[in-house]
C-alpha cells in the first residue's frame, strides 16, 4: 500500500515538473482569462540602477512575464559600446547580459530597452527603458533631451558623439557614444551622459547597426554643439525629420498623386472632389494631368473661378512641374460661397471643357490659431512659422514674421495640426536642414510641444513659441 503511494506521488510530481519545463522552455501565454494588454515591465535589476563602483562582468534583468527573446535582443544597447560582444543567458523570464571582457573603469555605462521590446503576446513599449550603473564611485548625470519632428519613430535613433578638440565624426563610419531610441510621441532623453562637448544626430537606422548608411538611411542635423555639465540640463535640442517638412519633391511623391482624386474621364486629378462642400478658404487646388501632355497657356488663358452670381476670384496659378498644376485663390472667397472653377485642355488634338464644383466651408466648420513668439527683439533673422494638418499635409500654411511677435492662421478647417518654426538665417525662405560630415548646423528649429486640436467655432488662442 505505501509502496503504490509512493509510486503515485512520484508520478504526480514527474507530471508537474515536465509541465513546469515545457511551460517555461515554449514560452506559450496562459490559455483563458482577459487578453493581457499591458507592456513588459522589470521586476528585479542587479546591480540596482545608479549602482557606483560595479566590478561585475554581467548584469541580470528579470521581468514581470514572459517576454519575446528577440525583440529584447534587437532592441538592448550598452553605451559606451563593452570591448565585446553581448551573451545572453536566459532563464524563463531573467535574461543575464555578460561581458566577457569586462568594462572599463572609471565609467558610467547607460543601459537601453528600445520600444520594439515586447512580451510573447506582442505588447511593446511605447517609450525606450534606460538605467545607468557607474564602475568609478561616481555616477555621470549629464542630461540632454528633445523632440523629434516626424510622422515615424519607428527605426529613429538618436546618436551622441563626444567630441575632441577639432574633432569630426562621421556617422556613416564612426560608431556613436551614446545611441538613444526615440519614443513614439517623438521625445528622447539623455540622463547619464559625462561632462564635455557632445554633437547630435537623429538617424533612420534601418538595419539597427549604429551607423548611418547614406544610400538607403537618412539622417537630421542640429543647429549647434551641445555643452554638457551635470548641474545644468539641456532641453530643446530639437530635429525635424526629412518627411516632416513639404520640400518640392512631396508633391511629385508618390504619397500625394495618390491622394488626388479623378474626375469622371480618369483625365484630371484633383485634391477636391466635385460637389465637396466643406473647402477651407485658405485651400490650394491642385490639378494633375495625367498620361497627356497639357498647354500651360491654354489652361491658364480659359481658366476662371467665380460665385454663382458671377463674381470672379482672383488666382495664382504655379506649375510645379509639366503635369500639376498648383491654383492659389487670393481674393474674392467668402464662407459658403458656391464656386466654380473651370478650363479647358487638349487630348489626342481635340478640346476637352474641365468643371469642378464646390463649396467654401461654413464659419462654424473653421476656425483660427494665433499665437505670439517670445524674445523676438533678440532674434536677428527672419522667423517662419509652418502649420501642417496632421491627415492632409497638404493642408499647410505658412507665416513669416521680422518685426512683430505675433502670428494668427485663420479660416482654417477643423482639423489636427502640427505647429513648427525655424530662423531664416540665410534668409531664402526655406528651411536649411545643415550637413552632418563635415559638419554645417542646421537653421535652429522649434517645435509647439503639443499637437492643435482645432474644433469648428472655436479659436487657439495664446500658442507661446520660444526660442
Amino acid at each position: 500500500m505505501k509502496k503504490n503511494s509512493l509510486h503515485i506521488i512520484l508520478y504526480i510530481v514527474s507530471l508537474y515538473v515536465f509541465a513546469s519545463f515545457s511551460g517555461c522552455a515554449n514560452q506559450q501565454p496562459p490559455s483563458g482569462g482577459e487578453d493581457d494588454k499591458v507592456p513588459p515591465r522589470i521586476k528585479y535589476l542587479y546591480p540596482r540602477p545608479d549602482a557606483t563602483d560595479f566590478t561585475g562582468n554581467e548584469i541580470t534583468i528579470e521581468f514581470d512575464e514572459y517576454v519575446d527573446r528577440r525583440s529584447f535582443t534587437d532592441a538592448f544597447f550598452v553605451s559606451p559600446k563593452p570591448k565585446s560582444e553581448l551573451k545572453y543567458d536566459w532563464s524563463g523570464k531573467s535574461v543575464t547580459i555578460k561581458f566577457e571582457k569586462g568594462l572599463e573603469k572609471d565609467r558610467t555605462y547607460l543601459f537601453v530597452i528600445g520600444k520594439i521590446f515586447k512580451d510573447i503576446r506582442s505588447n511593446t513599449i511605447s517609450e525606450p527603458i534606460q538605467f545607468a550603473i557607474s564602475t568609478g564611485h561616481s555616477l555621470d548625470k549629464g542630461k540632454v533631451s528633445g523632440k523629434v519632428f516626424g510622422y515615424s519613430f519607428e527605426k529613429e535613433f538618436v546618436f551622441a558623439y563626444k567630441l575632441a578638440d577639432g574633432t569630426e565624426k562621421d556617422p556613416s563610419k564612426d560608431s556613436p557614444d551614446f545611441i538613444m531610441p526615440v519614443s513614439n510621441e517623438g521625445n528622447y532623453k539623455f540622463e547619464n551622459l559625462s561632462n564635455g562637448k557632445y554633437r547630435f544626430f537623429t538617424v533612420f537606422d534601418n538595419d539597427r547597426n549604429g551607423l548611418y548608411d547614406k544610400e538607403f538611411e537618412y539622417i537630421s542635423v542640429t543647429e549647434r554643439d551641445i555643452d554638457v555639465k551635470d548641474t545644468i540640463p539641456n532641453t530643446g535640442v530639437n530635429f525635424i525629420l526629412k518627411d516632416a517638412l513639404l520640400q518640392p519633391d512631396f508633391y511629385s511623391s508618390k504619397e500625394f498623386y495618390k491622394s488626388l482624386l479623378p474626375d469622371t474621364t480618369g483625365n484630371v486629378y484633383s485634391n477636391i472632389s466635385d460637389g465637396d462642400k466643406n473647402i477651407g478658404m485658405m485651400s490650394r487646388i491642385y490639378f494633375y494631368f495625367k498620361n497627356h501632355t497639357v498647354t500651360k497657356d491654354d489652361v491658364a488663358g480659359s481658366s476662371s473661378m467665380q460665385d454663382t452670381l458671377g463674381n470672379k476670384v482672383k488666382l495664382i496659378y504655379n506649375w510645379m512641374n509639366d503635369s500639376l498644376l498648383e491654383v492659389i485663390p487670393t481674393v474674392g472667397l467668402y464662407s459658403n460661397a458656391p464656386l466654380m472653377f473651370k478650363f479647358n485642355y487638349s487630348k489626342n488634338a481635340s478640346e476637352r471643357k474641365y468643371k469642378l464644383s464646390f463649396t467654401i466651408a461654413d464659419e462654424r466648420k473653421t476656425g483660427e490659431i494665433k499665437g505670439l513668439i517670445t524674445d523676438k527683439y533678440k532674434i536677428e533673422s527672419p522667423v517662419v512659422i509652418t502649420l501642417i494638418n496632421k491627415n492632409k499635409r497638404e493642408l499647410n500654411y505658412t507665416r513669416t514674421i521680422t518685426s512683430d511677435s505675433t502670428f494668427s492662421f485663420p479660416g482654417l478647417l477643423e482639423g489636427t495640426y502640427y505647429l513648427l518654426a525655424y530662423m531664416d538665417t540665410d534668409s531664402d525662405g526655406k528651411y536649411t536642414s545643415g550637413q552632418y560630415y563635415p559638419y554645417k548646423p542646421s537653421e535652429k528649429i522649434i517645435v509647439y510641444s503639443n499637437v492643435l486640436n482645432l474644433k469648428g467655432g472655436w479659436n487657439i488662442e495664446n500658442v507661446v513659441l520660444s526660442f
